[in-house]
């Protein structure tokens, strides 16, 4: 940054980083009273290139602090069966294109609409091995001879 912010502007900064609901300072007014400024000096920062620069730059740091949590909510949400953190589980680790690239040139749309039946039906049609697609075996005894 060209200048140095002061104090004043860094805790605008910092105010702004933290999401409105974690805030214990929710308001501009308030927020102002507690730095000893008045509210239009903070409306103002609140606009400032700089300011907003560090707050972005605090909301990443930030962040980073509950990745493991968010990952971890995103991954007992996905073994739960939700497809769409399935999906997104697959997509933050890179495996979705391996899995598609490595398994089979058809694609399967996934969407959340689908039930699981849907989907295993779905997989059943395009990707299972040539030895199911001679004969006509129902989606519970491939679950069966999978799970064994």
């Amino acid at each position: 940054m060209g200048s140095k912010l002061t104090d004043e502007r860094k805790a605008t900064a910092e105010w702004l980083a933290v999401p409105v609901a974690m805030r214990e300072i929710k308001n501009r007014r308030d927020f102002a009273a507690s730095i000893g400024v008045h509210h239009n000096s903070v409306y103002l920062w609140c606009h400032d290139e700089e300011v907003v620069a560090e707050a972005a730059r605090l909301s990443k740091k930030y962040m980073r602090e509950y990745l493991p949590e968010i990952f971890g909510t995103i991954a007992k949400k996905a073994i739960a069966g939700n497809i769409s953190f399935v999906n997104l589980a697959l997509a933050l680790t890179g495996e979705a294109n391996s899995v598609a690239d490595s398994n089979s040139t058809k694609q399967i749309n996934v969407d959340s609409d689908k039930t699981a039946k849907d989907l295993l039906d779905e997989i059943r049609k395009k990707r299972i091995p040539e030895e199911f697609s001679e004969q006509e075996s129902s989606t519970q005894e491939l679950i069966e001879r999978y799970d064994k």
